[in-house]
C-alpha cells in the first residue's frame, strides 16, 4: 500500500461579486438602511486515486457466511479491499459547482431608548453536476453526458426567506433588555460532487479475498456513485430565539444574561431508495422516496429493475424524515476592572438533543471528521437510520461549562494571568451491528456488512465521558518600551495540573478497544517567547 491509502488532489475555487446600498435618515426616529446583493460561485475539480488495494480490513469473523455478491463467488471470504474507481477506468476529475444569489435587506431604527433590527435574507441556489443532461423525455429528466454539466437541484427564494427581528431597550445607559429571533438556511456546498452522476465513474469498488489471499468478488458501494434527488425537498433551517439583559452592577462591575433556544430541520442525506420500506420507518410514510425510481435507473444506466422493490438500495439523496436537532442554552457572565486586576467569569448550562448527529457518524478513531452533506454514514443501510437509537443527546452536547480569566498588573511592569475552564463529558454509546436484521438486504456488499460505525446499540448518548478541567497561567515581562514599540517575553504553563482527560470513546463493540478512551487532552507544557510589536 505505501505510506497512506489514497491519492487526493482537489482543487477548489470561488468568484464573488457584491453590491451594498447604506444611508441613515430621520430624527426622532432614526432609520439605518442597509441593502445589499451577493453572487457567487463556488467550484469543485476532484480527482482522487487508491494507493495500492487501497483500504484493506478484516471483512468477517472467521468463518462468517454471507449471501453471494453474484452467482458464481465462492464464500466465504475474510478480507475486503476498498479502491477507489478512479484509480482502474482513468476517469477525468469530477468538476462540481455550487451558484447562489442573495439578497438582504435591514433596517435599524432607533427611537427614544428603542433600538429596532426588521430585516430579511433570501436566496436562490443552483447545485451543479457532470455526467447527465437535461432530456424532458425521459423519466428522470436525464441522460448520461460524461463530464457534461447538469442542474442537479434548485433552491428557490419561497424556501430561503431568513427573517431578522431584534428589539432593544436601553431603560438606563449601560443597562439593556433584548429579544431576537432568528432563520438560517445554510448552504449545501459540498454537495454538488457528492451526488455527481459522474462518480458512477469513480465510485468505490469494495474486492473481497478468500483467507488465502484469492479473489473472490466484487461490489459497488451503492453510497459512493452519483445520487438523483427526491421530489419535494424543502432545505435545512435553524430558527433561533435570544433573550437577554446586559446591567451595570457598579464599583467596576458588569453582567449578563441570556437564554438561547435553536432548533433545526428538514436535514439532507444520501440513503437507499427503499431505507423507508426496508427499515420499517416509524417516522413516516413506508413508501419510497422516488417513486418510480426503477424507471429512471434503467433509462440512464441501462440497468433491467423490474420495479421499485428491485432497486430499492440503489442511493438518492432526500429530507430524512423527522430530521431534527434542538438546543436549549442559559449562561450568566460577570466582568470586573479594576486599576490594575481584570476578572471575568461564565457559567453556561445547555442541552443539544436530537436524532442526526453528524459530528458522530464516523468512527471512533475519526470522531468529529471533516465529515459533510452527503458524505456521512447517516442513513447508509440496515441498522444506521434515524430511528436506529439516534434521538437522544447528541456528542457536542456539554451540559455545564464555567470559565474564568483573570489578570493582574504588576509594579515592575509585568502582568500574571490565569485561565480555568471546567466542562462537562462527551456523550456516547455502543455500537453492535449484530443487533440488527441484515436479511432486509438484497444480496450486496452492505448486506455483508460487519462495521459497527453509526450502528447504536443503545439509545444515543446512554454514556458520558469524564468531565474535564484545566488551569493555565502566563507571566509577561516588559522589558523596553517606547510610544510605537514594544519588547516583551513570556512565560506559559498549559494544564498546570496536567490533567490529561480521557475521551473520544471506542463504541464498537468488536473492537479489541470497545470502552476506552482513544484520544486525551494535551498534558502539561510550557513555553517561553520573546515578541517584539511596533
Amino acid at each position: 500500500m505505501g505510506g497512506y491509502n489514497s491519492i487526493n488532489n482537489q482543487n477548489f475555487f470561488r468568484r464573488n461579486y457584491e453590491l451594498a446600498y447604506d444611508a441613515v435618515w430621520g430624527n426622532a426616529v432614526t432609520h439605518t438602511f442597509h441593502a445589499g446583493v451577493q453572487w457567487f460561485k463556488e467550484m469543485e475539480d476532484l480527482y482522487r486515486m487508491s494507493n495500492g488495494w487501497g483500504i484493506i480490513s478484516l471483512a468477517a469473523p472467521s468463518g462468517s457466511v454471507y449471501p453471494p455478491l453474484s452467482p458464481n463467488a465462492h464464500l466465504p471470504y475474510s478480507f475486503v479491499a476498498a479502491v477507489n474507481q478512479q484509480a482502474i477506468s482513468r476517469v477525468p476529475p469530477i468538476h462540481s459547482e455550487y451558484v447562489a444569489l442573495n439578497y438582504e435587506v435591514n433596517d435599524r431604527i432607533k427611537w427614544q431608548n428603542f433600538t429596532f433590527n426588521v430585516g430579511m435574507i433570501f436566496s436562490n441556489d443552483k447545485l451543479y453536476g457532470s455526467g447527465l443532461r437535461e432530456d424532458s423525455s425521459t423519466a428522470s429528466g436525464y441522460v448520461q453526458a460524461r463530464g457534461n454539466r447538469y442542474l442537479e437541484k434548485e433552491i428557490k427564494i419561497s424556501d430561503t426567506l431568513q427573517p431578522r427581528l431584534g428589539i432593544t431597550w436601553n431603560y438606563q445607559k449601560e443597562d439593556t433588555i433584548y429579544a431576537n429571533y432568528a432563520r438560517f438556511v445554510p448552504s449545501v456546498s459540498s454537495l454538488p460532487r457528492a451526488s455527481s452522476w459522474d462518480r458512477n465513474l469513480v465510485a468505490t469498488i469494495n474486492v473481497y479475498f478468500d483467507n488465502t489471499g484469492q479473489q473472490v468478488d466484487h461490489a459497488t458501494d451503492a453510497s459512493s456513485t452519483g445520487k438523483l434527488y427526491a421530489p419535494g425537498m424543502k432545505p435545512r433551517h435553524t430558527d433561533e430565539f435570544l433573550l437577554g439583559t446586559t446591567r451595570d452592577l457598579g464599583n467596576g462591575w458588569s453582567g449578563r444574561l441570556y437564554g438561547r433556544y435553536r432548533h433545526s430541520v428538514n436535514f439532507w442525506e444520501d440513503t437507499n431508495n427503499g431505507a423507508r420500506v426496508m427499515f420499517n420507518n416509524p417516522y413516516g410514510p413506508q413508501t419510497y422516496y422516488i417513486p418510480n425510481l426503477y424507471q429512471m435507473m434503467n433509462q440512464l444506466t441501462g440497468t433491467t429493475y423490474a420495479n421499485d422493490l428491485a432497486a430499492k438500495n440503489v442511493f438518492v439523496v432526500a429530507q430524512l424524515d423527522n430530521s431534527f436537532t434542538k438546543y436549549y442554552e442559559v449562561s450568566a457572565e460577570t466582568e470586573w476592572k479594576g486599576t490594575n486586576a481584570y476578572l471575568n467569569m461564565s457559567y453556561s448550562w445547555s442541552h443539544y438533543y436530537g436524532n442526526f448527529d453528524q459530528d458522530n457518524s464516523t468512527s471512533s478513531s475519526a470522531n468529529d471528521a471533516n465529515v459533510f452533506v452527503g458524505s456521512s454514514n447517516i442513513g447508509d443501510d440496515f441498522g444506521r437510520q434515524l430511528w436506529n437509537n439516534k434521538y437522544d443527546n447528541l456528542s457536542g452536547d456539554r451540559r455545564h461549562k464555567l470559565k474564568v480569566f483573570g489578570t493582574y498588573r504588576l509594579p515592575w511592569q509585568a502582568t500574571v494571568g490565569a485561565y480555568f475552564i471546567y466542562q462537562s463529558g462527551q456523550p456516547w454509546q455502543y455500537s453492535d451491528y449484530s443487533i440488527y436484521d441484515r436479511t432486509v438486504q438484497a444480496p450486496g456488499s452492505a448486506a455483508n456488512s460487519t462495521s459497527d460505525t453509526n450502528r447504536y446499540s443503545e439509545p444515543a448518548g446512554s454514556r458520558t465521558t469524564p468531565s474535564h478541567n484545566q488551569f493555565d497561567v502566563n507571566y509577561t515581562q516588559i522589558f523596553w518600551r517606547t510610544k510605537r514599540y514594544r519588547l516583551e517575553g513570556m512565560f506559559d504553563i498549559y494544564n498546570l495540573f496536567n490533567k490529561q482527560t480521557g475521551y473520544n470513546y471506542q463504541p464498537s463493540v468488536h473492537s479489541t478497544l470497545v470502552g476506552l478512551p482513544m484520544s486525551y487532552y494535551a498534558p502539561r507544557r510550557s513555553q517561553l517567547g520573546v515578541r517584539f510589536t511596533f
